[in-house]
């Protein structure tokens, strides 16, 4: 199987997580829901959701945030990633190392 969000969402809708079997990817303004804007201070997403919001590099690759639904403009980038970390929005290239945060209606 190939490694990609599409197929991961799949995989975690087949396997039926928690019960439920319509988990996606969120929009851009649905990952803003993630962000305590009253923190003055990195990671910027609520206490209770886990300070997971950053990881330095993964194989050698910056991690940038977590991706979204959201299609980029153009170009080779071909998704929209954000990061909990700074609040930035970021044109992501499909091949870059991101979180995935599924959310369900």
């Amino acid at each position: 199987m190939r490694c990609d969000t599409g197929s991961y969402v799949r995989a975690v809708n087949a396997a039926g997580l928690c019960g439920f079997k319509d988990w996606r990817l969120p929009k851009v303004s649905e990952l803003l829901g993630l962000v305590d804007t009253s923190r003055t201070s990195a990671p910027y997403i609520y206490p209770a959701l886990g300070s997971t919001s950053w990881d330095p590099e993964q194989l050698g690759s910056p991690v940038r945030g977590y991706w979204s639904s959201d299609p980029a403009a153009s170009g080779y980038w071909q998704a929209v990633s954000f990061s909990l970390k700074d609040g930035n929005r970021a044109q992501g290239h499909s091949n870059s190392y991101n979180y995935i945060r599924l959310v369900r209606p």
